[in-house]
């Protein structure tokens, strides 16, 4: 079966407001949560708190979706509707996960009974293989598929690939992202950049390995930090 045609645009609802929307983003480890805490403090985004989980059980999509809800009604539950997130980001990757199935579908089910309602919704901001492809577009715009070889998995690849890519990764580690912030800074131009091209060549080639949203999610935090007014509820097109 060929892979639907993934779109880097954005569906955007109503509600529209003058202020900062209330975010929470959703992370699968401590990489993606170190990674979005640095930006914060770099920023200064006071209205964005990125949560992260990292159970014993592990970081499955459907994990990080039940967790982005539960942190929704605890925000309500603990001081009102007032109180709720305005924009909800699950950022999931691909790698070794079964049941990427399963997020979509509840974060469909949410939206659909829930989020409706309180006019908020989740959107899945998903990367192919792992998240640490969009780090490797901080140096080039890499579009070979990731494959599983022998004892590595498609994302152990891609962080080798990474950790090659540039002198001043070389000792990257999933623990150490914050001390290489800076490098990641300089370069989320192109960074932006290398996305937009490796989005083209997947639908071109009508296949989303590799492939990442995290570039749109990055736009989209930029734009607020601009002080422009945008609409606080958006959900991604997904590719899958």
């Amino acid at each position: 079966m060929r892979a639907k045609k993934p779109s880097g645009q954005i569906k955007r609802k109503a509600n529209i407001r003058n202020v900062n929307p209330k975010i929470i983003i959703v992370c699968e480890g401590e990489t993606e949560k170190d990674y979005f805490t640095c930006y914060k403090e770099k920023m200064k985004w006071a209205s964005i708190q990125v949560k992260s989980i990292v159970s014993s059980k592990g970081s499955a999509p459907i994990s990080v979706v039940r967790s982005a809800i539960k942190a929704q009604e605890d925000a309500i539950q603990s001081n009102g509707v007032d109180n709720k997130f305005d924009n909800i980001f699950c950022v999931i990757d691909e790698d070794r996960h079964t049941t990427h199935q399963e997020a979509p579908q509840a974060i469909h089910n949410y939206n659909k009974d829930i989020g409706k309602n309180n006019k908020v919704f989740v959107s899945r901001v998903y990367s192919n293989p792992c998240f640490e492809y969009w780090l490797l577009l901080h140096t080039s715009a890499v579009t070979k598929p990731y494959k599983a070889e022998r004892n590595k998995s498609s994302g152990d690849i891609c962080v080798q690939d990474l950790k090659n890519s540039h002198t001043s990764l070389k000792e990257y580690a999933k623990t150490n992202i914050a001390e290489m912030f800076d490098f990641f800074k300089q370069n989320i131009s192109n960074a932006l950049k290398n996305a937009c091209i490796a989005r083209d060549d997947a639908i071109k080639r009508e296949d989303n390995n590799p492939y990442t949203q995290i570039d749109l999610l990055i736009t989209y935090l930029h734009n607020i930090a601009d002080g422009k007014k945008l609409k606080s509820n958006i959900s991604f097109l997904m590719p899958v």
